[in-house]
């Protein structure tokens, strides 16, 4: 995994990883590389690097009354919508 990824994936600032592994060498020494003009984390690295920066768990929006009552509103016309075909069809 590339430096970069990892930086995303715990919510830090590549530059903040890259100076603890630059501080760190012999922590990290045979585990890190240059590739592509980029550093490169082989999964010893990235095993290091969660205890130091943990991954970031999304948060799930909370549904405001708001939202709730627009979706109640919605399944509400479509309710109406429905039975109102159905009258003039005369199904039922």
């Amino acid at each position: 995994m590339f430096l970069y990824e990892f930086a995303e994936k715990t919510a830090q600032k590549p530059d903040t990883v890259a100076t603890y592994v630059r501080r760190n060498k012999k922590i990290f020494k045979n585990h890190v590389e240059r590739r592509q003009k980029q550093i490169w984390l082989d999964e010893k690295a990235v095993d290091i690097l969660l205890k130091k920066y943990p991954e970031v768990q999304k948060k799930q929006k909370k549904k405001t009354k708001k939202s709730l009552k627009k979706n109640e509103l919605f399944l509400l016309e479509n309710h109406v919508l429905l039975l109102s075909f159905r009258l003039t069809k005369g199904i039922f």
